[in-house]
């Protein structure tokens, strides 16, 4: 009766809310897939896999930057919307004169929906 489920489909607790830090990178694990997970300072839910797109550095390991919803690679620095998972800087791209080249499509995380039931 399992052998279609998909186990990816589906809704999985991970953590009680009130362990999640307001912009704060939390690790945690589910099914051998590490994802970092954090509380805006609007009580959203943000959630990506745990890996950099650069150089597959754990963004649990970095910080939630910008307007609050990015996380960022302590690595090499660079921050992805933790909705979209899209690239919102490359620090390494920005020019003398504060402009900055255009970020490569390739340069995306994997976002995940997340979000606050039952407390959890």
């Amino acid at each position: 009766p399992f052998a279609n489920f998909d186990y990816e489909a589906q809704w999985y607790p991970v953590t009680w809310a009130r362990d999640l830090q307001e912009n704060d990178p939390t690790k945690v694990t589910v099914f051998d897939v590490d994802y970092v997970v954090s509380k805006t300072a609007d009580g959203e839910i943000i959630c990506m896999e745990d890996k950099c797109a650069h150089k597959g550095a754990a963004l649990s390991q970095g910080r939630v930057s910008g307007n609050g919803k990015n996380f960022q690679c302590a690595y090499h620095g660079w921050s992805f919307d933790g909705k979209s998972g899209e690239c919102t800087e490359i620090p390494q791209l920005v020019k003398a004169d504060g402009s900055s080249t255009q970020i490569p499509s390739r340069a995306c995380g994997k976002a995940v929906p997340a979000q606050i039931h039952q407390e959890m």
